[in-house]
């Protein structure tokens, strides 16, 4: 993630679906460059460094003017009505793939003694 720089205390967590809670480590914006060129500016951007995917809520895009299609295994990502990216169904997830590949690559977080290396060249939604 980029300019993720408000870094929150240990009381904030998300709830996960068996109940435990998962610490935020920051809030911030997280710009990404989707391979449409278009630049897709992720306002309030929740860090959990124990998710092993990066998700994002379509439900929190609709406030800023994006709207969706659905068709069979592709959806379509528009932005003033004007489609701005096509993601691919894969594994129940849609995937999107992003321009600077050597940028999102080399991000990681650093957890206890494990190092997870996160392949941002692609998001899931």
């Amino acid at each position: 993630m980029q300019n993720l720089s408000k870094p929150v205390g240990s009381e904030q967590s998300i709830l996960l679906g068996n109940k435990l809670g998962s610490p935020v480590e920051a809030i911030g914006t997280c710009i990404l460059t989707l391979s449409s060129g278009f630049i897709l500016k992720l306002e309030r951007t929740i860090c959990v460094p124990s998710f092993s995917r990066n998700l994002i809520f379509v439900s929190r895009l609709v406030p800023f003017g994006y709207s969706f299609n659905f068709k069979d295994t592709l959806f379509e990502l528009f932005y003033n009505s004007e489609c701005v990216g096509n993601l691919i169904l894969s594994d129940g997830l849609y995937l999107f793939g992003l321009q600077n590949y050597d940028t999102y690559s080399s991000m990681h977080f650093q957890t206890g003694i494990k190092r997870c290396i996160i392949n941002e060249y692609s998001s899931m939604l």
